[in-house]
């Protein structure tokens, strides 16, 4: 028992037992809305009791279970153009894991190949704000900077009664 890769895929042979592959820690501190797929086929004559199922961790939490498609016991077959696996939604965090468990019988695969992550990038807005030097005066400051998400970044400026602002200074 154990996985291999075979054809550019990672295969799983003669797991009598359940076994897990696992994947490093990804960074994910810059999406939000993250979504996971996974392309999956089998080969060979599968048993009522075969399966492969999919799991992610978020932060080195509690592995769960991909909502949608989750696992898949003898219900497919065929090639790398077979089903794909997904779970969307997943929380947002510093780094994910994913988890993949296979049972099968002797002279059956399950293979699973193209791990997909997508997502929304997740800007972070970083404010320094000057106070002006004395009541009524006109030299505060405020200095933004954006870091992550795409760009080019836009953005609107207001204040609280849309006056005294003037969006083309900068110091």
């Amino acid at each position: 028992s154990y996985f291999s890769v075979q054809s550019q895929a990672m295969r799983a042979v003669n797991q009598s037992t359940a076994s897990t592959w696992t994947s490093e820690s990804i960074d994910i501190r810059s999406w939000t809305n993250l979504n996971i797929k996974v392309g999956t086929w089998e080969s060979g004559t599968m048993d009522t009791d075969d399966y492969i199922a999919f799991a992610y961790s978020v932060n080195g939490g509690t592995f769960q279970p991909f909502v949608n498609n989750g696992s898949i016991y003898n219900d497919y077959s065929g090639s790398s153009a077979s089903p794909i696996y997904a779970c969307t939604n997943v929380p947002d965090g510093n780094s994910v894991v994913i988890r993949i468990t296979v049972k099968e019988n002797s002279n059956e695969y399950h293979y699973f190949d193209n791990i997909h992550l997508t997502g929304d990038p997740a800007m972070e807005a970083t404010a320094t704000i000057t106070n002006v030097s004395c009541n009524g005066g006109a030299n505060g400051a405020i200095e933004v900077a954006v870091t992550k998400g795409v760009v080019p970044y836009t953005y609107a400026w207001s204040t609280s009664n849309g006056s005294g602002l003037n969006t083309t200074s900068e110091d």
